[in-house]
């Protein structure tokens, strides 16, 4: 056996050809096959690559043929892919990230190619002796060794390029974002930063706070954002807490796409809040703040959320200390029952509102018996002297629950 370059095959004479080296060699030749099989395993199983234009599906066939060749010479020569042979591939996923070709799907891929390349083994093993057994599980044990580690460096390729992208991005988007809270979508200066920076404007946007609680997550969210394919760009930027993003209302008529985008994250398992205001064409500003409004009015919600679905949380928040603070003490005798007795009062009552003040939904809720919730329902009643069955003071019941747990601006 000879030394060789990357991009070469494997020549064996017939004086090596042990049961390992002559599998190799049957591999050798079915190469440009397995290739092949391997792109038509991703376009049949990952949507992004069924997409793909035909020339696109050649550069996924030469990178397929380029990393059965590495792994050819690499399990020849009985040592890892070497930094200079993967430089394609890591190469190649940069390309990808700057794409905004998803990881998910680029990792999928080597997976599936892994899972080809065993397929192939199997079919060279089959009906033959247990040296070739044995060899064969030697050589899937190598596939997937080298699938860890041509992913390993094609993903933190991708991340190190999305980064880089994200921190270019992030700069342009802040800027943009400063002019079109001041300025407007339509002043000459903002068009001018949004070319500069290859983003396309939107006669009037739905200004929106992202909330994500978990921070490891905001990162994705914001490149995920950023990619949303809309006729106009979608802007966002990160603030100390949260996301701010400036979504086209003239996309897809806007909420229905900002719904997917939602939908989609939540399908990764990323929870967000969408607090939205708008649609704003001048006063971009003011729904910046609106938007914050909402955030704050709703840490306890995720999904789509507008200052019109919080009619009460917003107008507790403009209230007085003096009048939240009478409403609040309507509840504080159940809720201190609650806190003495090991009681839930707090709870039936939230149920019993939540089941349009019905005892039976209220008792199937909470898995106990109607006389129960009938019960709780009467002790509430003689704490607070507000009866839950009376629409008027069951409004007010319900008051003082949003007021202890979503206390409004200090004063």
């Amino acid at each position: 056996m000879r030394l060789h370059k990357p991009t070469e095959r494997v020549e064996m004479t017939d004086t090596t050809l042990s049961p390992v080296n002559g599998l190799l060699r049957q591999l050798q030749v079915a190469t440009d096959d397995i290739a092949r099989d391997m792109v038509t395993a991703y376009i049949d199983q990952i949507p992004e690559y069924a997409q793909m234009p035909e020339a696109a599906r050649n550069e996924v066939r030469r990178i397929s043929r380029a990393n059965l060749d590495v792994w050819l010479s690499s399990v020849a020569e009985q040592r890892p892919a070497r930094p200079d042979e993967l430089a394609q591939f890591t190469a190649s996923a940069r390309s990808r990230a700057r794409a905004r070709f998803p990881l998910e799907s680029l990792l999928h891929a080597y997976r599936i190619g892994g899972t080809v390349l065993w397929a192939a083994l199997r079919r060279e093993i089959a009906g033959g002796s247990q040296e070739d057994l044995t060899a064969g599980l030697d050589l899937a044990e190598e596939v997937l060794r080298y699938v860890d580690q041509v992913s390993t460096a094609v993903a933190q390729a991708y991340l190190d390029e999305r980064e880089e992208l994200i921190t270019t991005e992030e700069r342009h988007h802040r800027q943009l974002i400063d002019l079109l809270l001041d300025e407007g979508p339509s002043s000459v200066v903002t068009e001018e930063r949004a070319a500069a920076g290859g983003l396309t404007l939107a006669e009037s946007y739905w200004v929106i706070t992202v909330v994500v609680p978990d921070r490891r997550q905001v990162r994705t969210v914001i490149w995920r954002l950023r990619t949303v394919p809309t006729e106009q760009s979608v802007i966002a930027i990160t603030t100390e807490h949260n996301i701010l993003m400036l979504w086209p209302a003239s996309a897809d008529s806007g909420i229905q796409s900002l719904r997917r985008t939602h939908q989609a994250l939540a399908a990764e398992d990323i929870d967000t809040l969408f607090a939205v205001a708008g649609p704003a064409t001048r006063s971009l500003r003011t729904a910046a703040e609106e938007s914050k409004t909402v955030a704050a009015l709703s840490p306890d919600l995720t999904g789509i959320v507008r200052l019109d679905d919080l009619p009460l949380r917003a107008l507790i928040q403009q209230s007085g200390a003096r009048v939240r603070e009478i409403v609040r003490d309507l509840v504080t005798p159940l809720l201190t029952y609650d806190q003495e007795h090991g009681a839930d009062l707090a709870a039936t009552l939230d149920a019993f509102i939540d089941s349009g003040a019905s005892p039976r939904t209220t008792a199937t809720r909470l898995y106990v018996h109607r006389n129960t919730v009938s019960y709780r329902l009467n002790r509430i009643a003689s704490l607070t002297g507000l009866d839950p069955h009376q629409p008027r003071e069951l409004f007010l019941l319900y008051a003082g629950l949003e007021l202890t747990r979503h206390p409004g601006p200090a004063q």
